[in-house]
């Protein structure tokens, strides 16, 4: 398999395309371990626990009353649960890879630094169900227009 420079990724949060406003995005996918070692054992034993996911986003801001630019999107959606978001490490095309969790903005961060343009951070926390890995079925800018 061929690796891939990322320079069109796309992201959907709800039914927004914020992948023009963000220039980094991790994806962090973790389980808790269990310690289930008990007397006898030489080493410790662990089992898989719960797993999270998030999706951490930084980018530049864009304020304004329209909707459609993040500023605005982001404040709205703290902490309103049950949002969808799916990253599309490529272009998001159909038949690409793309990882979907129901999330919430759980924190939007502005970073004031004078002389420099305005960067913000996100992080939208699961909020129910486990991280799903598949296939984009439909292109969402071919099914807008």
């Amino acid at each position: 398999m061929a690796l891939d420079v990322l320079d069109d990724i796309k992201v959907y949060f709800d039914a927004y395309d914020i992948s023009g406003d963000l220039k980094k995005v991790n994806l962090p996918i973790d389980e808790d371990p269990q310690d289930k070692t008990t007397f006898g054992n030489s080493s410790k034993i662990f089992m898989a626990g719960i797993e999270s996911a998030k999706v951490e986003g930084e980018g530049f801001w864009q304020a304004g009353e329209s909707p459609d630019l993040v500023d605005q999107f982001l404040s709205d959606n703290i902490g309103i649960v049950d949002k969808p978001i799916s990253v599309c490490p490529l272009t998001g095309v159909e038949g690409e890879v793309g990882f979907s969790l129901k999330a919430n903005v759980g924190n939007y961060n502005l970073g004031l630094k004078v002389g420099e343009i305005l960067p913000f951070t996100f992080v939208g926390i699961n909020t129910s169900a486990r991280i799903i890995r598949g296939l984009i079925i439909k292109d969402a800018a071919a099914a807008i227009t």
